[in-house]
């Protein structure tokens, strides 16, 4: 599956070293999930990151609400702190 991640080099390898984080802190993602929330983490906006990957920017930002959702993630910070680490995903109510 990596190697789906460096076709024609086209994921920058930072984005590849998110994309690997969250894969591991977070396997109830799908890895088109987890691979949007690498490349907002990176940095990218909703439309580079739709370019980028080959969706649609409304594409994209409903891929990162499902993630807020599954996440119980607010804000696009608490998404991305939630992605990459074993955090609990209950906020306070």
């Amino acid at each position: 599956m990596d190697t789906d991640l460096l076709v024609a080099g086209r994921t920058p390898p930072d984005v590849v070293s998110l994309i690997r984080s969250i894969r591991a802190f977070r396997p109830e993602l799908s890895p088109r999930e987890g691979e949007v929330v690498a490349y907002i983490a990176a940095g990218f906006t909703h439309d580079q990151t739709a370019t980028r990957i080959g969706l649609s920017p409304h594409t994209v930002d409903t891929y990162l609400r499902r993630v807020r959702a599954k996440l119980n993630a607010g804000t696009t910070a608490e998404l991305i702190r939630l992605s990459l680490t074993g955090a609990a995903t209950r906020r306070p109510g």
